[in-house]
């Protein structure tokens, strides 16, 4: 992946989580996969993944907010030694929704800096279902 993969446009037929390789996969059902990061930037880095391909966080409606919520609390990433959150467009690594799920600390400062909330390339996972959450509550008003 090149230094502008960021700005790429994946689609599913070239997607690299669309066609993960196994041996990093740690759960997976009929509707996730969770893996380690390649890099990991915490002591423990993984992903959370849709199955079905989902291009950014742009993509998400109010109908995915029950999936989301329910694995957070699956997989307990309630916890005050996590962080978890998005990429926001156009600054994607890879364009399948991938959540960032961080068993603290982070491997050096400079990495935690990068994965803050007043950073234009990421957003909590608080701030991105809340949003989808406010949008749907305003739709059934």
């Amino acid at each position: 992946m090149g230094f502008f993969s960021c700005f790429s446009k994946d689609t599913p037929q070239d997607c690299v989580f669309c066609d993960l390789t196994y041996e990093r996969v740690v759960y997976e059902d009929e509707r996730i996969i969770v893996f380690h990061d390649i890099k990991p930037a915490a002591k423990m880095h993984l992903l959370i993944i849709p199955r079905d391909h989902i291009d950014t966080v742009n993509s998400l409606t109010p109908n995915d907010l029950p999936l989301w919520n329910q694995l957070l609390l699956e997989f307990g990433f309630q916890l005050p030694q996590t962080r978890m959150g998005f990429h926001i467009p156009p600054y994607n690594s890879v364009n399948h929704l991938h959540l960032h799920c961080f068993g603290l600390p982070f491997r050096n400062r400079f990495i935690g800096i990068k994965y803050t909330e007043w950073m234009p390339w990421y957003s909590s996972d608080k701030t991105i279902l809340n949003s989808l959450s406010f949008t749907l509550n305003k739709t059934e008003s």
